[in-house]
């Protein structure tokens, strides 16, 4: 009786410690998964009460230009400040006038508005390489719609590879491949440690090419000055 007793004990623990450790696991996941997705819901909700709030604001003044809808007639002279009248579009009874420079929201410059990049475009090429992006007219600025659209993009990616690091490893372990290891083009490279920089030849070469900024990076960003 002793020994089915402790058996049942020992039995009862083991149950016990399963279950702890799947509870824990669970919570585990709980906080993994769940968490993040309950704060990536309340940081947007935050973020959209901010906007609507923004957007109720009594001074006209200060309103985001994505607050408002404003009637224009299409008959401004590009370039040059003209009037136009808008409306609160939480509250259409705010009627006021607002300035604003005559320009299609596509023709704005890129420093007012936002744009996606290109992670994968070539740098190096005759003619320049470009990629189109889609683009958002910044929230505080007023143009003629629509807001969203594309645009050609002059692709200026850089992955950070260093032209004062390359150099440096061209006029010094160049011979050895070192500048274009770096720059990973590994074929060459290869090919540049095995016959020693082309005795040399090779090497000053590459000198010249890196030097003037003509052979850059394999996958075809710019340096980083």
């Amino acid at each position: 009786i002793l020994y089915q007793t402790i058996m049942v004990v020992y039995c009862c623990k083991k149950v016990f410690l399963s279950a702890l450790v799947c509870l824990v696991l669970v919570h585990a996941l709980l906080l993994m998964f769940v968490t993040p997705s309950l704060s990536q819901n309340s940081q947007f909700q935050d973020d959209e009460a901010l906007t609507n709030s923004s957007c109720l604001s009594n001074d006209t003044s200060t309103l985001n230009a994505s607050c408002l809808s404003c009637n224009f007639s299409g008959d401004c002279v590009y370039g040059q400040e003209t009037m136009v009248e808008c409306r609160v579009i939480d509250n259409e009874e705010i009627v006021f006038n607002r300035s604003f420079i005559c320009k299609f929201c596509y023709q704005l410059d890129t420093n007012r508005t936002t744009c996606t990049d290109n992670d994968t475009c070539t740098v190096r090429g005759t003619p320049p390489s470009t990629y189109v992006a889609n683009c958002t007219a910044n929230d505080n600025v007023l143009c003629i719609p629509p807001r969203d659209f594309s645009k050609k993009m002059p692709c200026d990616r850089s992955t950070g590879k260093s032209w004062t690091t390359a150099f440096a490893l061209s006029m010094t372990l160049g011979g050895f491949g070192v500048d274009r290891f770096y720059l990973e083009h590994w074929g060459s490279a290869v090919g540049k440690l095995i016959t020693f920089g082309g005795l040399g030849v090779w090497s000053i070469l590459d000198v010249v090419l890196v030097g003037a900024g003509y052979l850059g990076p394999a996958d075809g960003s710019q340096y980083s000055w």
